[in-house]
């Protein structure tokens, strides 16, 4: 039996601004873990909402505080990033939580497999107001060419030396707004550049999904934003020649990704009836695509009636 001093040190990161009414459960989640090598960090972006009281009546466990303003979520897990000391890195969200163990199931993997970079688990998608929408399933968790919809993020311990190899997670897109799915475009670039992970059939971890969600709010508007990410990410990896020298079926992925999220942006701008942008996005589909591949996707899509 491993001794848990042994076990190595995790440095667990709550990028938060006004979370109220969840930051106390997230952080109870994580203090009720009972790792005995925990360095525990809070990045503040100078809440107004009473977050920074309830933080502060937690203060003797945190090793690290942080409250400035910030760029938004990207920037805010880079410092939190920046500023661990320990070798192996997990994100919470002030939303979520974990459920118990987790820290000493991730910790028995990294101390029994010391080449390990990434240690994935299950995790649960909550509704605040209707129970549990889904579970991940052990396949579903599973990082290949075909991403899942949600990469469970905060399901995952990552190895610090990812980041300092490989780069840190791109903050800003090309209109200079936070970067929402900037997981998405790292665990790509890792897993371009080679890493070495383990799934574990497990669940540790709990989303909660919530108007205000970035990731599980299905608003038209926010589904356009998120569109707009995907579409960054491609042209910015299609544009990476050393990155895409070697890996055609990658390069093949992200000119998918150009014509499939600029159809998804024209849709949900007619259902919007923001008929100026669907004219606008269709006019830049033409432009940064095949012109006749994506007159084809649009043309078949609306004949099939796959508004999507």
């Amino acid at each position: 039996m491993i001794n848990p001093v042994e076990l190595p040190k995790i440095s667990i990161i709550i990028c938060v601004k006004n979370s109220v009414k969840t930051i106390e459960k997230a952080i109870k989640s994580l203090l009720c873990q009972n790792y005995l090598n925990l360095e525990f960090i809070v990045i503040d972006g100078c809440s107004t909402d009473g977050t920074i009281e309830v933080i502060n009546r937690y203060k003797k466990f945190i090793t690290k505080l942080i409250i400035e303003k910030d760029g938004g979520s990207s920037e805010a897990n880079n410092k939190g990033i920046k500023n661990a000391s320990s070798d192996i890195i997990g994100f919470l969200n002030a939303d979520d939580f974990y459920e118990p163990d987790i820290l000493i199931k991730a910790g028995t993997e990294f101390y029994l497999n010391p080449s390990l970079d990434i240690v994935s688990f299950r995790y649960r998608v909550i509704n605040e107001n209707n129970g549990t929408l889904k579970e991940a399933t052990i396949d579903e968790i599973v990082f290949d060419n075909d991403l899942p919809k949600c990469l469970g993020i905060n399901a995952k311990f990552f190895k610090k030396n990812l980041f300092l190899k490989y780069g840190y997670a791109i903050e800003r897109d090309d209109k200079n707004r936070n970067l929402i799915s900037n997981d998405i475009e790292y665990m790509i670039r890792f897993k371009i550049l080679g890493y070495e992970g383990k799934n574990i059939d497990w669940i540790g971890y709990n989303y909660m999904s919530h108007n205000n969600s970035l990731t599980f709010n299905n608003s038209f508007e926010n589904l356009i934003r998120l569109s707009e990410d995907m579409i960054f990410i491609a042209k910015m990896f299609i544009n990476n020649e050393q990155l895409m020298k070697d890996n055609l079926a990658w390069q093949k992925i992200f000119v998918k990704w150009k014509i499939r999220y600029r159809y998804r942006i024209i849709i949900l701008c007619f259902k919007l009836k923001k008929f100026h942008k669907v004219i606008e996005n269709l006019i830049i589909g033409f432009n940064e695509n095949n012109k006749i591949k994506f007159f084809l996707y649009v043309f078949k899509r609306i004949l099939k009636k796959k508004f999507y």
